[in-house]
């Protein structure tokens, strides 16, 4: 009699997980259910299935992957190619497309029961590889089937077409996935985000290519255009649209500083006071820093505001470190502001004066720096 009643609720059990199975809400209570279900009924092919499906839908990968393999085990022939297919997925969520690949080509090549989401989901899964022609293949294979959701067939075919760049095929995949479901969203919005592409491709035609841009930067620059040389440096410098090239970076970076680009004097100083692709030199980058800072480069009044400050390679100069920080902080520079107030407060370069020290701290802190904000912080507490 315990025996026929164990067995009743077992069969409760499931038939409450099963049911449960497809509200994705749910996953947790099914999971807490069927575990100590299969210990009981560990040859319970159906409640492995929906034990690994649910464990995936919380999160708990590994386990969902082990439940499954288990279902493969007791799973008639028919009904493999499901299990296959969802251990398809949860590879291409945790472990990677080409593992997914494994299993979704052996979900889809059950001949006897075809599963239109498998080829679905391995024609996406294509796609990530970049494999775009293997997976219209499998889009294709998906509309020859009885039982598909076409229209998401169709929005997938014009999602490849458009990674493709066949955007007027992409346009006319998208359109057929409204005409079979007028109200889907993610067909509408993709939609609309290839209107007027023939357009943009237009636009982009008159674009010089990068060969012509970078020839057109040369030509000025070896006419003597300061401007031109500066920021023909900055591209070696950077590797933009060039290959990076700290020699070439140097060499019109010179060529402006010498025609007094501000600019070029700052960036080539930087590289002497770092020793960056050059031998360090203070002393030629105390010079270009001047230059620069003479034609009001804030960033290079303040690398000379700190040089006399320290002391470094120059003699120490607390008059001349105040003179280039005031300058960068009545262009606004936060740190020049920060440095100008210590100034004022220690005395150093200035007379003492705490109303001023203080008027610089709180400019400083209104830009958000912290450190202005802490010191004023402490000086309203006493």
């Amino acid at each position: 009699m315990a025996d026929i009643n164990l067995n009743t609720y077992l069969d409760e059990i499931f038939s409450l997980s099963d049911k449960e199975a497809d509200n994705d809400h749910q996953a947790a209570h099914v999971v807490e259910l069927l575990q100590p279900y299969l210990q009981l009924r560990p040859n319970h092919g159906r409640a492995w299935f929906i034990y690994g499906e649910c464990l995936r839908i919380v999160g708990r990968s590994q386990e969902a992957m082990d439940a499954l393999l288990k279902a493969l085990e007791f799973a008639p022939e028919q009904i493999k190619s499901t299990i296959f297919g969802r251990i398809g997925f949860l590879c291409r969520q945790h472990i990677s497309p080409m593992e997914a690949e494994k299993w979704f080509k052996q979900a889809t090549e059950n001949t006897q029961k075809p599963i239109g989401w498998a080829w679905i989901l391995r024609g996406a899964n294509l796609a990530v590889m970049g494999e775009y022609e293997r997976a219209l293949d499998c889009y294709q294979e998906a509309l020859n089937l009885e039982e598909i959701d076409r229209d998401e067939v169709f929005l997938n075919i014009g999602l490849v077409l458009r990674a493709m760049k066949r955007y007027n095929e992409a346009i006319l995949a998208f359109q057929e996935a409204l005409k079979l479901n007028p109200t889907y969203q993610e067909a509408q919005w993709n939609l609309e985000g290839l209107l007027d592409i023939e357009e943009t491709l237009q636009k982009t035609a008159k674009m010089p290519s990068i060969v012509q841009y970078t020839q057109w930067f040369h030509k000025v620059a070896e006419r003597g255009d300061a401007e031109a040389q500066f920021k023909l440096g900055l591209m070696y410098q950077e590797g933009q649209v060039v290959p990076s090239s700290d020699v070439e970076a140097i060499k019109w970076y010179m060529r402006a500083a010498e025609q007094g680009h501000a600019y070029a004097q700052y960036n080539l100083g930087v590289m002497y006071d770092k020793g960056e692709a050059i031998p360090q030199n203070y002393t030629e980058a105390v010079k270009l820093y001047k230059k620069a800072a003479e034609q009001g480069h804030v960033n290079a009044q303040y690398n000379l505001g700190l040089i006399y400050h320290g002391g470094q390679c120059v003699s120490q100069n607390y008059a001349e470190a105040m003179k280039w920080y005031r300058k960068a902080a009545e262009q606004g520079d936060a740190e020049a502001q920060l440095s100008v107030g210590c100034m004022y407060s220690k005395g150093e370069g200035v007379e003492q004066n705490s109303v001023e020290a203080k008027k610089w701290f709180r400019r400083s802190a209104e830009q958000g720096n912290v450190d202005a904000q802490e010191i004023l912080e402490r000086l309203e507490q006493g």
